[in-house]
C-alpha cells in the first residue's frame, strides 16, 4: 500500500526516503537483495546531516563505503550495533571516527526482549511440531 493513514506514513522509493530523512534506521534481514543495500551511491543521496542506525545485519551496509561517507562528512554520523566482521579488529577505522557510536551487537539484549524471543521460539516450535504455520517464517 502506498499510504497508511493510521500510521501517518506513506510509502516512498528508497532514494526519496534517503534524500528526505534525518535518520535512516535499518531493521531488515540480509538477503541477496539487501546485501550492501546502502553503499556509496546511496550515501551520496542522503543529507549531509543524516544519521544512519543499523541494528539489522552488518552486510546490509557496505562498510568500506560507510567509512568513506563518514570520513568525508557525506553523512552526519552512524550508530552501529552490527558490523562486518564481528568483532571488528582493534585497528578498524570506525573506532577512530568521532561521528560513530558502536555497540557490541546487543541492541536486543533486554530482559523483556529476551523473554519475548523465548516465548516466540517456543510458539514456533509448537506450531512446527503440529504442522501449523510459523508465526515468523524465514523466507
Amino acid at each position: 500500500p502506498d499510504h497508511q493513514p493510521h500510521l501517518e506514513a506513506k510509502y516512498v522509493p528508497l532514494d526519496q526516503l534517503l534524500a528526505e530523512s534525518d535518520f535512516v534506521f535499518l531493521t531488515i534481514p540480509i538477503t541477496s537483495e539487501t546485501r550492501h543495500l546502502l553503499n556509496l551511491d546511496k550515501f551520496k543521496r542522503m543529507k549531509s546531516t543524516s544519521i544512519l542506525i543499523n541494528v539489522a545485519r552488518g552486510e546490509v551496509v557496505n562498510q568500506d563505503d560507510l567509512v568513506t561517507a563518514l570520513q568525508t562528512k557525506m553523512i552526519g554520523g552512524a550508530g552501529l550495533d552490527v558490523m562486518t566482521p564481528e568483532p571488528l579488529p582493534p585497528n578498524h577505522p570506525l573506532f577512530k571516527l568521532p561521528n560513530v557510536v558502536l555497540s557490541p551487537h546487543v541492541s536486543g539484549a533486554t530482559y523483556r526482549a529476551r523473554e519475548a524471543m523465548a516465548v516466540l521460539a517456543a510458539e514456533n516450535i509448537c506450531n512446527a511440531l503440529n504442522n501449523l504455520q510459523l508465526l515468523t517464517p524465514i523466507c
